[in-house]
């Protein structure tokens, strides 16, 4: 083989791999638009729907991040709007990352429905921002947060949003402690979920509105039963891994619950069917005793 052969042979081994890299770049960044496109998609009853649809029956708004918003989560709202199908409409007003200042500043959407009920389950976000240094970053840059996310900034987005909500509708109000973070309850996550969720409790008492104690309910069902001890201050790649275990794979978030062998949680963050009754039974009892 001469030389120019040589070289020749050489540079068309650099295309192929080349051109080989390039196309799994291609393909991944392909795969991980459709499953974020899948995670994002709008709730089909989000508050929009009061905009586009007319319904004769009563209206409950429920408010919060990803738990509620049910695409990377077993869909509490679900549960819910077949339990309660004939006698009121369910708005579901969950968005996936949302801390408390982002729901604050999407109110006014939900309080042009007009609802005559409304349950917050927000914080979660909040906690999981300052568990690490990689997610207070994350949730400044990708929630565009004009402060450094923690207990006390917390606490006033969630007293201006029981405000408002106060202020601009005749809506029965009910606020839900927080779900746990993975279920090793002596974590610094659930410490500080405890923390947080605690702020929740003072803050319906002082505003006398209705207070459902998801994180007690979670704690009584964990306490004595064997559960993971592993750390959930880093959730993130856990988090992506189920997102694409059920998008991709078809997987039910009780199979990616069962594979991380958590018996309420799928990813630390996020709920199964069993996590999902607990916040349906507490939101029904609300509903049933405001009727």
């Amino acid at each position: 083989m001469t030389g120019e052969e040589n070289t020749m042979n050489h540079f068309r081994k650099f295309i192929v791999v080349v051109g080989s890299f390039l196309f799994l770049i291609i393909l991944f960044t392909g795969i991980f638009k459709y499953v974020e496109n899948k995670a994002m998609l709008p709730p089909a009853n989000s508050p929009l729907l009061c905009e586009n649809e007319n319904s004769d029956l009563p209206i409950v708004a429920l408010l919060g991040d990803s738990i509620t918003h049910g695409r990377v989560s077993a869909n509490y709202s679900d549960i819910l709007e077949e339990k309660f199908k004939s006698e009121f409409r369910f708005i579901n007003a969950g968005i996936n990352s949302h801390l408390a200042y982002n729901l604050l500043n999407r109110l006014d959407k939900v309080i042009k429905c007009n609802p005559s009920k409304i349950t917050i389950l927000i914080g979660t976000n909040d906690v999981n921002s300052t568990l690490s240094e990689e997610s207070r970053k994350r949730y400044i840059k990708n929630m565009e947060l004009p402060v450094e996310p923690n207990k006390k900034w917390y606490e006033e987005n969630l007293r201006r949003i029981i405000e408002k909500l106060q202020k601009e509708t005749k809506a029965d109000i009910a606020v839900l402690s927080l779900p746990l973070i993975g279920e090793d309850l002596n974590s610094t996550a659930n410490k500080r979920v405890v923390e947080y969720s605690n702020i929740i409790q003072s803050l319906a008492s002082e505003y006398k509105i209705t207070y459902l104690p998801l994180l007690e309910t979670e704690t009584e069902f964990i306490k004595g039963k064997s559960v993971d001890k592993r750390d959930c201050a880093n959730s993130n790649a856990l988090v992506s891994k189920a997102v694409a275990d059920h998008f991709l794979f078809g997987k039910s978030w009780d199979e990616i619950s069962m594979k991380n062998e958590f018996l309420i949680s799928t990813d630390c963050l996020h709920i199964n069917s069993k996590g999902a009754n607990m916040i349906s039974d507490l939101i029904s009892g609300f509903i049933n005793s405001k009727k």
